[in-house]
């Protein structure tokens, strides 16, 4: 079954001007950007300019716009972009010597199609050869020594030398082709995750430029960081009591990215949404629905940025395209019925839609609120009453629709504190904290309201069409337990075949058969129902995988359903944390305790990691214990998987060494290693990447263990980390391997995504168009290597236990017959 187009936005800084969505050319926003541009071409450095804005609100798109701007007018050879993204680099070596290896890397040949790299290099191995040995740089140094391998040396060297802005400057002066000056911008970005000792770091360093002839900096930093980075290095410094004095010592020029307005964002939805096309009817009615209703996401997104507008987009369609294809299913079958109750099911469906926007924006940009006070309304009278009378004074205060006087505009908020105060008195417990921002309560007032004008209780009057109830239109039998195996072996078939939807329509008819006879079906029932929420989760369908496992729950508290609930939750909703949490602690006492505990620790593991708590030792402790004994190789895997996501990798790559050996077969070790290899990988730590390519190549020096089918995404995997690290022929030959000998590989989105990106960077824009439509291609194009691959990537000594020798085999795609 060919996979349908991705729903899901991404959220790639925009290049070049015309990528623009959210500024217009004649905006504040852009001036600056030319006038930065400006004076990169006009100036002779010495400058340090800052760019502010808050999370995602188009800082990178802001830099690249300006490299856009100034390599249009410059050539390559006279002026050169360093790009330094600062949370790369933290932890891994002091500031000045990574911003010096990243200089020295871009001036001395990162990009070889640069006259200036070859300049660039003789002049610092002139320099070398008064710091370095004789033995190491001599005559014949550029036959003995790579420049790449020059250059970490002399980073590691320079680095922290008094001098070094001197060095730097004499060769920008003085080094360019044709003895021409040559100017270098250094862009660090992603200073806002960093901690503040490091960016007060990297800012001395920076400071250190500032009288670098030819040198640009530009920041890219939300100020509230910056500010506090600032603050806390000079807390104990009594001649430096304000950080934004202290700030001027660093940055020459700011500029501050407003926030957009209710006009900009409107247009901003309308551009990243009017670019797609589909030929999917469902899809065009999703994109359809959002572009009815923008008007939500000006007043219900927290805060207006980008990339929080790209997110919300995000958590809405998913819901939103299950919720068309049920109601598709349900107009097949309303049209059995009169044509007043298909009347009354369309009206509904149209409201419906509505509410289901509001209520995902709410559950995103809002989740504290959505979770303590909305969700609670599905259950308890009480929380149902509160909710409505808040909407009531939202409406009566912020309503557009309300016209009120000058006075009461004035007065506005001091009215609404005053009323939502008697009502937290009223209703609400004294412990309860609740603040209600202006953007929140406007939001509420909004037409439809979920509560507000229903004097009737009824949790889920928000007029959602029933999904079970249609989607399944289940005739039951008299045996009602050989109905419920029918849906249930289909779901369970449909998955093993990789027909989510089927699997997921089959989960809601078995759902709604126990739904309607619960008292009749017995205890063996909540561990299958549980299976078919994982199979609903797999499809997407959010709402039918909660509604599963809550009522296998409700049947029976089955330790198995409450850890695939609990994996639910932490996979899918942020805003049920609290729940989660609530589960792991039952899972941990009585006989929940016994059943998979390695299971409840790795799901422990995940909501510390994902919530930003300390991970304790003794959690850990016992997650290695469980892994010592541990005789099934999944179960294993996903125990390793644990302690990656604790950042334990030296701890998960010793227990995989030991532990591999346990198993005699040769696929069993391959799952093992795949799993150990997927999990470093998808780790930000270079450590982790590292070793995950040693474990694929050796992976792919053996396909004879890989399970059927897993040889394009081995590839891929391998292939996306080699290219990360600058290995780009060998990455390209595992991309179009995968994809020109796999036909699963053209039906794969994230191949294809990767794949056309790589042969876009080739200019072969006509062969990224083939493998975008997922058309076979009949060349193989490659980006020139930087380095040579090494004989291992890692410093760890890995095992290699797939080989049927016994001995290590060095898998090389460029070194295959017929390539390269």
């Amino acid at each position: 079954m060919s996979p349908s187009k991705s729903i899901f936005l991404n959220d790639v800084p925009v290049a070049t001007i015309a990528d623009n969505k959210l500024w217009a050319t004649d905006s504040s926003v852009m001036q600056e950007v030319h006038e930065v541009a400006n004076a990169i071409l006009t100036e002779n450095g010495r400058l340090t300019f800052a760019v502010h804005g808050a999370w995602g609100a188009g800082k990178t798109s802001f830099l690249q716009m300006v490299q856009h701007v100034v390599m249009e007018q410059m050539q390559p050879q006279d002026v050169t972009f360093c790009w330094y993204e600062a949370s790369a680099y933290q932890g891994v070596d002091t500031p000045e010597t990574t911003i010096a290896l990243r200089i020295w890397n871009v001036l001395g040949g990162e990009e070889p199609q640069k006259r200036f790299a070859q300049e660039a290099y003789d002049g610092l191995a002139k320099y070398m050869q008064g710091i370095l040995a004789d033995d190491f740089v001599g005559s014949d140094a550029k036959e003995r020594v790579k420049p790449y391998q020059l250059l970490q040396v002399l980073a590691r060297r320079t680095g922290q030398l008094a001098d070094f802005p001197r060095l730097l400057e004499e060769v920008l002066v003085a080094g360019g082709p044709d003895d021409l000056p040559k100017k270098l911008v250094l862009i660090v970005d992603d200073l806002d995750r960093c901690r503040s000792d490091f960016i007060g770091s990297i800012l001395d360093v920076l400071q250190r430029f500032s009288s670098v002839k030819n040198l640009f900096v530009v920041l890219g930093v939300d100020r509230e960081v910056l500010l506090t980075a600032i603050r806390e290095r000079y807390q104990e410094v009594i001649s430096r009591p304000d950080e934004h004095l202290a700030l001027e010592k660093y940055i020459q020029y700011t500029i501050d990215l407003p926030e957009p307005t209710a006009e900009e964002l409107t247009k901003y939805i309308r551009e990243c949404l009017f670019v797609e096309d589909s030929d999917e009817e469902i899809d065009k009615r999703v994109l359809e629905t959002i572009l009815g209703n923008e008007h939500y996401f000006v007043a219900g997104v927290r805060t207006k940025t980008p990339r929080t507008i790209k997110r919300s987009i995000n958590a809405i369609r998913p819901t939103l395209k299950m919720r068309l294809e049920q109601s598709s299913v349900s107009k097949q079958i309303s049209s059995e019925k009169d044509e007043q109750t298909v009347e009354k099911s369309q009206q509904l469906s149209e409201e419906g839609l509505q509410f289901i926007i509001k209520e995902q924006l709410l559950a995103y940009n809002w989740r504290d609120f959505y979770q303590q006070h909305f969700k609670r309304t599905y259950q308890d009278r009480n929380a149902w009453e509160f909710f409505r009378q808040l909407e009531g004074i939202c409406a009566a205060l912020y309503s557009e629709k309300r016209e009120l006087t000058p006075e009461e505009q004035r007065d506005r908020r001091a009215m609404f504190d005053l009323r939502l105060d008697r009502m937290k008195r009223r209703e609400l417990p004294e412990a309860v904290k609740l603040d209600i921002p202006d953007e929140l309560a406007k939001f509420l007032a909004m037409s439809p309201q979920w509560f507000y004008g229903r004097e009737t209780y009824g949790p889920r009057t928000d007029t959602e069409t029933d999904f079970v109830e249609q989607l399944a239109a289940v005739t039951v039998g008299e045996n009602l337990d050989e109905e419920f195996l029918k849906f249930y072996l289909q779901s369970e078939q449909a998955d093993a075949v990789g027909d989510a939807k089927t699997s997921a329509q089959a989960a809601a008819k078995a759902y709604d058969l126990v739904r309607r006879n619960k008292s009749k079906f017995g205890k063996d029932i909540p561990p299958r129902l549980g299976n078919l929420g994982v199979n609903a989760e797999k499809y997407k369908a959010q709402e039918l995988a909660e509604a599963i496992f809550r009522l296998a729950l409700d049947m029976d508290e089955h330790s198995g359903v409450l850890q695939q609930f609990a994996s639910y939750i932490l996979d899918n909703r942020p805003d049920l944390y609290d729940e989660a949490d609530a589960i792991l602690a039952k899972l941990q006492t009585g006989q929940h305790a016994n059943h998979r505990h390695w299971r409840t620790l790795q799901l422990l593991i995940q909501l510390r990691s994902q919530t930003g708590q300390e991970i304790e030792e003794d959690l850990i402790q016992r997650l290695i214990e469980a892994a010592e004994g541990e005789g099934d190789v999944r179960q294993l895997g996903t125990i390793l998987d644990a302690l990656v996501r604790a950042g334990r990798l030296e701890s998960s790559v010793k227990l995989f060494s030991v532990s591999v050996e346990r198993f005699p077969s040769r696929n069993a070790r391959y799952t093992l290693q795949r799993m150990v290899a997927d999990a470093l990988a998808r780790q930000p730590e270079i450590k982790g990447e590292f070793i995950a390519m040693d474990l694929y190549r050796q992976i792919l020096a053996n396909p004879k263990t890989m399970d059927s089918g897993d040889e394009p995404h081995v590839m891929h995997n391998y292939a996306t980390l080699l290219y990360k690290h600058d290995y780009d022929d060998e990455a390209g030959c595992l991309w179009y391997t995968a994809y020109q000998n796999y036909p699963s590989a053209r039906m794969d989105g994230g191949i294809r995504r990767a794949y056309s990106m790589y042969l876009l960077r080739t200019d072969r824009k006509d062969l990224a168009q083939k493998v975008i439509e997922g058309e076979p291609i009949d060349a193989m194009v490659l980006i020139p290597a930087e380095k040579t691959l090494p004989e291992r990537f890692s410093e760890i000594d890995l095992p290699d236990v797939l080989s049927e020798s016994g001995k290590s085999t060095v898998f090389s795609c460029m070194s295959e017959p017929g390539r390269g």
